[in-house]
């Protein structure tokens, strides 16, 4: 498969995964429902698409596998968990099915193959099922795979309708950006700058109302402390008197430059990346920092930033500014990630805005002390995204995470009062500032031609492959000559999603991508062998595709010209 399009691929031998009678001694239910429970099993894949991703949990004795062969396609892919490590030691040397893994089920190896299969593209294409009685005998372990799953799902679902909602504005703010790279500081140039300072991230939870007099009570003690603010949190750290190391600004939207509009003439560095709100990074006057979520690193002067961590909200890469900065510990303000006190944020942070959107309750979580509070979907993505950084870091680097708020219990992190970690008199280093470093120089201008020059090869190259298409339908040739200039129609696509430049308009082809698999590419699995034999067929699909991707690259390059 290429970017998920529909592509022939001859099919391989595979052995037989062979299965004795005497197996069904370890059949979870009870023997007279077993043909039952595999033939809900099948039922369950009965509408399978093409590319369907498929998890199954449980293998039993896998008698089911010779039934669910015939219900997929070469392009789908299937992963087996299997709870019971001695059934999986048992069967996976004999395991030679294409396109279907088995897997033990340990906790870890559930979530990076999660989350490394589910994506924005393919996340309303996923099926899933527990064999016989899995769900119940391993009730635990069904209950932890559900809930990775919902996350991944979520993750996903949440991530495609920011990238649609937000799409034009990133690019806006991507070519804007580009012309302040030279008048700011790479920010790899002050990794490992404050070694061992503690890191005070401070978000506006509805814990910050309370940490902050803290901070006011021991202010004599915060030069040994990194403080780091949010969009949210500079305005209430300054009107307290209270001046923040950094700012960080990851937010695209025009609400953050009027959160921080108040406060463009601070002599605070900022720190902000591709798609950070262009106006404020035009209009800021202190000391800028450009980070990278990827596409800076795609620059030639650049190509070796470090990316920084990118979880859905601006404490993602604040922390992380932190680690990277070498602090320890570092310490979480204001870091709810729930209701706490019924409050979506806190009363020094609000905008008028939050009265507007409101609280939306579906989620009831654990709090520090482990009592529950109330908490959303979004939020709980935000938590297990911030969960799964720290562990990361608490395993495998010496780091250690302080929770000072009130909110959602955190993994990994110790649950402290403030005021006890700020008069901790172990902390005596000072701190060290962000000054201005070297500047790197880049050629915006050639950059932006470099991907108006996209947009026209790629034009060109779809009104070329409708040409194509067309021409084969009409005028048959023999098969090799067919499958030499449909290889180079399909080439093209291939071409389009690889090239680097494709990054800047990332927003624009996820959602052409799986808008026009939805509407154009919906076909069955069963169907899939002789649909992908079929030239007309394929020919007049790929037309349509391809006038489609010519429409949507010139509506973004009449975007950029009008810049």
């Amino acid at each position: 498969m290429k970017n998920n399009i529909i592509i022939h691929e001859t099919k391989d031998n595979y052995k037989t995964f062979e299965i004795k009678k005497d197996d069904k001694e370890h059949y979870l239910g009870n023997i007279e429902s077993y043909q039952s429970d595999i033939d809900k099993l099948i039922e369950n894949f009965s509408d399978l698409r093409f590319d369907s991703l498929i998890f199954i949990f449980g293998l039993d004795t896998g008698t089911y596998l010779e039934e669910l062969q015939k219900s997929i396609c070469d392009l789908n892919k299937v992963f087996i968990f299997e709870p019971n490590l001695e059934i999986c030691e048992k069967y996976k040397e004999n395991f030679k099915f294409k396109n279907i893994e088995l897997l033990p089920f340990e906790e870890e190896i559930v979530k990076e193959i999660l989350s490394q299969s589910i994506t924005t593209r393919n996340y309303v294409n996923i099926y899933m099922s527990s064999f016989g009685n899995y769900e119940h005998v391993y009730k635990d372990e069904y209950d932890k795979f559900i809930e990775i799953l919902d996350y991944n799902y979520n993750k996903s679902a949440t991530f495609r309708n920011t990238s649609y909602c937000f799409k034009e504005i990133h690019l806006k703010n991507i070519l804007s950006n580009l012309e302040h790279i030279n008048k700011s500081s790479p920010f790899d140039y002050y990794i490992n700058s404050n070694e061992n300072i503690p890191a005070i991230v401070v978000s506006a939870g509805p814990s910050l109302d309370k940490n902050i007099k803290d901070l006011l009570r021991f202010k004599d003690k915060l030069d040994k402390f990194f403080i780091i603010a949010g969009n949210r949190t500079l305005g209430p750290l300054i009107k307290n008197n209270i001046k923040p190391d950094l700012v960080m600004s990851i937010d695209p939207q025009e609400v953050t430059y009027k959160m921080l509009s108040d406060y463009l003439e601070e002599d605070i560095p900022l720190v902000f990346h591709e798609k950070s709100n262009e106006r404020l990074v035009r209009e800021y006057k202190g000391h800028k920092i450009y980070t990278s979520q990827g596409l800076f690193s795609t620059i030639e002067p650049l190509r070796n930033m470090t990316i920084c961590y990118s979880g859905g909200s601006v404490a993602h890469c604040s922390v992380d500014i932190a680690v990277l900065l070498g602090c320890n510990p570092i310490i979480l303000v204001g870091q709810d990630l729930a209701y706490t006190y019924e409050k979506d944020h806190a009363q020094i942070a609000r905008l008028p805005i939050d009265d507007i959107s409101g609280k939306n309750e579906d989620i009831v979580l654990t709090d520090v002390y482990g009592k529950d509070i109330k908490s959303n979907s979004i939020l709980k993505i935000y938590k297990k995204n911030l969960e799964y950084y720290i562990k990361a870091y608490t395993e495998y680097e010496d780091k250690s995470f302080i929770n000072v708020s009130y909110g959602a219990h955190i993994e990994n992190t110790v649950h402290k009062e403030l005021k006890d970690v700020l008069k901790d008199s172990k902390y005596k280093q000072k701190k060290n500032s962000l000054d201005k470093k070297m500047l790197v120089e880049i050629d915006y201008i050639a950059i932006k031609k470099s991907l108006l020059d996209y947009m026209d090869e790629y034009i060109t190259r779809c009104e070329k492959n409708v040409y194509v298409c067309n021409d084969l339908i009409q005028n048959p040739v023999s098969d090799e000559e067919a499958r030499v200039k449909f290889k180079e129609v399909l080439d093209t696509i291939d071409e389009f999603i690889k090239d680097k430049r494709s990054l800047y308009i990332n927003g624009y082809v996820d959602m052409f991508l799986f808008e026009i698999k939805e509407k154009y590419f919906r076909t069955s699995a069963k169907d899939y062998g002789v649909i992908s034999s079929n030239l007309v067929y394929q020919c007049s699909v790929f037309s349509i595709y391809f006038k489609e991707l010519k429409k949507m690259l010139e509506e973004i390059k009449n975007k950029m010209i009008e810049r």
